[in-house]
């Protein structure tokens, strides 16, 4: 393979990844839009029922009271699960950014050595 296809080849891949990135940190803000939590569910039984407090996953802020409303309750969750989905995506980001820049390195070494005819 010559080496400007090969440098072509790199520039598509690029490409490609670079959306990829894109649509993935356009996913997050949908899920944004639409309510997250980062925390887990904390079920308590009470006098008049079971009830729900979201606990945060960093611990800095208090548990978050949802209470007994079974309504309540699964927005609560769904907003936990869109977190969590967050979260897996930023995973992805994260191995897409890899392959990004294991791209543009091998880009930049072809670019500094010979070329080939």
């Amino acid at each position: 393979m010559r080496t400007d296809d090969a440098a072509d080849d790199i520039q598509q891949r690029l490409e490609t990844l670079r959306r990829r990135k894109e649509d993935l940190a356009k996913q997050i803000v949908t899920l944004k839009k639409r309510g997250v939590s980062l925390g887990t569910a904390d079920w308590r039984q009470g006098q008049s029922g079971e009830y729900l407090y979201i606990v945060p996953e960093d611990n800095k802020q208090p548990p978050e009271y949802i209470g007994t409303d079974k309504e309540e309750q699964q927005r609560a969750l769904d907003r936990i699960a869109r977190g969590q989905e967050v979260i897996e995506i930023r995973q992805q980001i994260a191995v897409v950014e890899k392959k990004i820049k294991a791209a543009q390195d091998e880009l930049q070494q072809r670019s500094n050595s010979p070329s080939e005819s």
